[in-house]
């Protein structure tokens, strides 16, 4: 017995849509999530913390989305970076070239105070003493001692608060600006 000619017909029809359907769910997913993924999940994220905020632009820069925002009824802009699907939000983000060149000159800023017999000291685990550190760059552990690992020589030394910058004969209390380790030692970060 023969099928009729319009069964044939609606087989091939039935394989074509069947064919066009797989393709596109298959292709589906594997396409990158856009921009308006990214900005919906930060928006959500702004809403859960009671904060409104305008997204003024997201551009994709380098594989991840830069994203500038407005709190609302406030003229400061933020600038965060943001994975393309909107589930890491990244911090301290920097072009390769712009760190390498800042390490640097924090290992060369760190060498020569230490050359110079700068000494930092303070306690690993108070505030000031870790802002003093940040202030002097990656490399500041290398003019660090430590008086909660050793007391007694901080006491030998007349080391009455931390933190506390020795440099020759002198003590400086408390968080000092760069510069006066600059002026000091001639030592540029």
């Amino acid at each position: 017995m023969k099928a009729p000619k319009n069964l044939h017909v609606m087989v091939l029809g039935v394989a074509v849509i069947i064919i066009v359907s797989g393709i596109a769910v298959f292709s589906s997913q594997f396409q990158q999530p856009s921009s308006e993924t990214a900005v919906k999940k930060i928006q959500e994220a702004y809403t859960v913390l009671g904060a409104s905020i305008e997204v003024l632009s997201a551009k994709e820069e380098s594989g991840i989305y830069r994203v500038l925002l407005r709190a609302a009824n406030t003229t400061t802009l933020q600038e965060i970076y943001v994975t393309k699907d909107g589930s890491l939000l990244l911090g301290n983000v920097e072009r390769l070239d712009a760190y390498t060149s800042r390490i640097l000159r924090e290992d060369n800023f760190s060498q020569c105070l230490l050359s110079r017999g700068i000494v930092v000291f303070g306690s690993n685990t108070d505030v000031n003493t870790l802002q003093q550190l940040r202030a002097l760059g990656s490399f500041s552990g290398r003019v660090f001692f430590d008086c909660s690992r050793s007391l007694q020589t901080c006491v030998n030394l007349n080391i009455t608060s931390v933190p506390a910058t020795a440099y020759g004969n002198q003590v400086y209390y408390g968080i000092q600006p760069v510069s006066l380790y600059t002026q000091l030692t001639g030592c540029t970060l």
